[in-house]
């Protein structure tokens, strides 16, 4: 049983050896839980808690403390975050309480603090486009917001591309291959047509006014070039380091590729420092699902692709993705149009 000498970094250490070698969770995850425990330390250090053995309402407090933003104010966190601090510090308790016989879970049969239902966010078609053709942005920048565009991958899931990603299925059609996030039912390794629903985005988007198939071009072209360029079939292990999204910084130069946080970097320092775009790499997400559910309409309930190209294991999760009200009214828009014409 834990007595009150134990130590916190020694139970830490141990229990993040056992989150990367028994539950293999990913990197950006072991990231996530080192932060978390090492700030719950830091403020039961400066409140007087004892970080191995508070009462019930410590954790709380530490939840709902104010943050400090680059403003230089101080605001409340939002709810998502709480979750997320929640079910860290609940699963540190759980390890200790299952193999360390802590004698008491400080967090056992408590809920975390109840999400609201929050509306997507994609991208405007004007807003996208006029950022989206500007040259000035780089190609890093722009390879990235067609990943996001015309394909809904997530941050890390850019991050992870290597030059070996490209090819050519039975069909001869182009494919990416790539690493889904981690789930709980394992790795998800996908291989996907990506041009495909590209071209239909962007025939929609063209026939709208907007020069999508332009984009589309030059965002193949880019990322063909740069693929042909650093791939080398002879030395698998040295194309397979290989960044695909070029000149992100010192982690490239050891060959270990961008992470996701240089990607959102890129975005928040499109033009200069800390002049950012006006949406978010996740943003980008949800405009390819919300792109795709119009032109599906009331077929995108029942059209497992949507699901597949978003990468999720069930269509409750795709429907908070993008507004399928509005998708289906936008598709009966459409149609009206071209039968009155």
């Amino acid at each position: 049983m834990i007595t009150k000498k134990a130590s916190f970094g020694d139970l830490f250490g141990e229990y993040m050896d056992e989150s990367r070698v028994a539950r293999q969770r990913s990197k950006t995850s072991l990231t996530a839980y080192r932060t978390v425990l090492l700030q719950w330390e830091k403020w039961a250090s400066a409140n007087g808690v004892d970080p191995l053995f508070p009462n019930r309402l410590e954790p709380y407090n530490f939840f709902q403390r104010s943050r400090h933003r680059r403003s230089g104010r101080n605001s409340p966190p939002s709810d998502s975050t709480q979750r997320r601090e929640f079910y860290v510090l609940k699963s540190f308790f759980e390890w200790m309480d299952d193999f360390k016989d802590l004698g008491k879970n400080p967090l056992r049969g408590a809920q975390p603090v109840p999400t609201k239902l929050s509306k997507p966010k994609p991208v405007s078609l004007e807003v996208f486009y006029e950022h989206a053709l500007d040259t000035d942005l780089g190609d890093s920048l722009r390879i990235c917001l067609g990943l996001g565009w015309w394909m809904g991958l997530r941050r890390a899931e850019m991050a992870g591309l290597r030059c070996d990603a490209l090819g050519i299925d039975d069909h001869g059609e182009p494919t990416m291959t790539f690493e889904r996030k981690r789930t709980r039912a394992g790795i998800n390794i996908r291989e996907h047509q990506y041009q495909v629903p590209a071209r239909k985005l962007a025939r929609d988007h063209d026939a709208k006014g907007f020069r999508a198939t332009e984009f589309l071009n030059w965002w193949i072209e880019a990322i063909e070039r740069h693929c042909q360029k650093n791939y080398n079939p002879s030395n698998w292990s040295s194309s397979s380091s290989v960044s695909f999204v070029p000149h992100l910084g010192a982690n490239s130069l050891r060959n270990e590729g961008p992470t996701p946080r240089q990607i959102s970097y890129l975005f928040g320092n499109a033009y200069r420092y800390r002049t950012a775009l006006p949406f978010t790499p996740h943003q980008l997400r949800h405009s390819f699902a919300t792109n795709l559910a119009r032109l599906l309409g009331d077929d995108a309930y029942e059209d497992s692709e949507l699901m597949w190209l978003m990468g999720h294991l069930n269509y409750t999760t795709t429907t908070k993705y993008y507004d399928a009200g509005e998708a289906l009214a936008q598709k009966n828009a459409a149609q009206q149009s071209r039968d009155m014409s």
